[in-house]
């Protein structure tokens, strides 16, 4: 069979990585092929037409499948990370993130457009091996080993899954849906599977922890939702919903606990990210035609919340004081657009109203207190954490705006760029145009979520 869309999206994401892998020695020159060759495999994928013949691709016997929804998701997921390939030349990453961030979007490709399950489960295990690599930077491995440890062994509990639901014996129920149940918890990072968050926050790049949390993590939910969808009966077992219901308001706790007690911004924006990592494990106590759409705007916020604290961060990159939130004291008065910029990111993840995170939170939360199953203490409980996460913000943003000296330390020299000004200005700008028009993600979502379920 000649080459049909699927085939033609992963050459040109492959070949995409080649590219920008032989170039990978000067980074500058390999973010600009990426922004480029994404740019190109976006308007290709834009204009392209699917039909019968040209959405099927026979490889080694097994057929890949581009529907309309995941058509509609890898345009989202291409420009999302060419903006990150903006981003990694005004600040530089490793020399492996343009091209491994190609690759990992090739094999999370294989692993929707595949079907028996099996088979994107495999696509999902070579994808974190690629993540690992993508996560390790000088020299510390500890956040690259907890993810990969966890992905392996979701990923055997899928495969161990996928025989059990493929012999289809009544007697293999109950214990699939726990196995099916605790392979998805690890997957969304569930308590007590949690441990590599915090790790990846304080090892990681800015722009790394963007990518995984936000673009990987809405490919995951796609994956999930599509198995669910696959086997409606596995959501109706009471088991799955005992799991998750326990899993996700523990880990909201934790997270909020967390907050309470964080001492430096690592640790605060890790245990945010815990805590609207248990709102999307939350939703998968809802019926797949109803939290479909919820589950997909949640992450997509997330990303957009955690782009907008890099660009904090890393304006205020080359001028980090070393401690915690009291050596920052006086340095949002020094810096205001990188603080504001900064700050607003932290408090759109945390969901707070007149932030991009309002509109997925809040929309999540109502769904789920809606759900007969789960009654109102959950939605307590992830009200609750967020309460510990609005006081933990509190107490790490207040010394960037209290008055006091800024001491720069020797031979630190200020220099902002244009290119980087230009940046924060146009980051802040979306994160209020977002904030004030939520409509924007809300309807993107709501299209995506309604192509989906109509093609499955």
């Amino acid at each position: 069979m000649s080459l049909t869309v699927p085939g033609w999206l992963l050459a040109g994401l492959l070949l995409s990585a080649a590219v920008t892998w032989a170039l990978r020695r000067w980074r500058q020159a390999a973010a600009a092929s990426g922004v480029v060759l994404a740019g190109l495999l976006w308007l290709w994928l834009r204009s392209v037409t699917l039909d019968d013949q040209t959405s099927l691709f026979l490889v080694y016997g097994r057929t890949l499948m581009m529907t309309e929804g995941i058509r509609l998701l890898f345009l989202w997921l291409v420009a999302a990370a060419g903006m990150l390939f903006v981003l990694s030349l005004l600040w530089p990453q490793g020399r492996h993130f343009v091209p491994v961030t190609l690759a990992v979007l090739a094999l999370l490709a294989v692993m929707l457009m595949i079907r028996p399950f099996i088979f994107g489960v495999l696509a999902w295990l070579a994808a974190a091996a690629l993540l690992a690599i993508l996560i390790e930077q000088n020299g510390q491995i500890r956040a690259a080993l907890r993810y990969l440890v966890m992905a392996v062994i979701a990923g055997l509990l899928l495969l161990t899954v996928d025989w059990m639901l493929a012999a289809d014996q009544a007697a293999l129920q109950e214990t699939t849906v726990r196995l099916v149940a605790l392979a998805f918890i690890i997957l969304m990072a569930g308590l007590p599977f949690h441990i590599w968050v915090s790790s990846l926050v304080m090892e990681a790049s800015p722009l790394v922890i963007a990518f995984l949390l936000g673009l990987v993590q809405l490919a995951l939910i796609f994956f999930v939702y599509a198995l669910l969808a696959a086997f409606p009966w596995l959501q109706e077992m009471a088991a799955f919903g005992s799991l998750v219901r326990w899993s996700s308001g523990l880990m909201a706790v934790t997270a909020g606990l967390l907050a309470l007690t964080a001492a430096d911004y690592d640790r605060l924006i890790g245990s945010l990210l815990l805590l609207d990592m248990s709102v999307s494990l939350a939703l998968l106590l809802t019926p797949v035609e109803m939290g479909w759409e919820t589950a997909v705007l949640v992450p997509i916020v997330r990303f957009v919340s955690l782009l907008l604290a890099a660009l904090g961060s890393g304006g205020l990159q080359a001028y980090l004081p070393a401690g915690g939130f009291v050596a920052w004291r006086g340095w949002g008065r020094r810096f205001p657009l990188e603080t504001a910029v900064f700050a607003f990111g932290i408090l759109s993840l945390l969901g707070l109203p007149l932030t991009v995170g309002f509109s997925g939170r809040w929309a999540a939360l109502i769904l789920i207190a809606q759900q007969p199953m789960v009654g109102l203490n959950l939605p307590i409980v992830l009200l609750l954490a967020m309460g510990g996460g609005i006081y933990g913000v509190w107490r790490g943003l207040s010394p960037l705006l209290a008055k006091g000296e800024v001491d720069f330390g020797d031979g630190v020299v200020i220099n902002t760029t244009r290119m980087r000004l230009a940046a924060l200005i146009l980051g802040l700008t979306g994160g209020l145009w977002l904030a004030a028009w939520p409509q924007a993600a809300l309807t993107y979502a709501h299209r995506l979520a309604n192509v989906w379920l109509l093609a499955d």
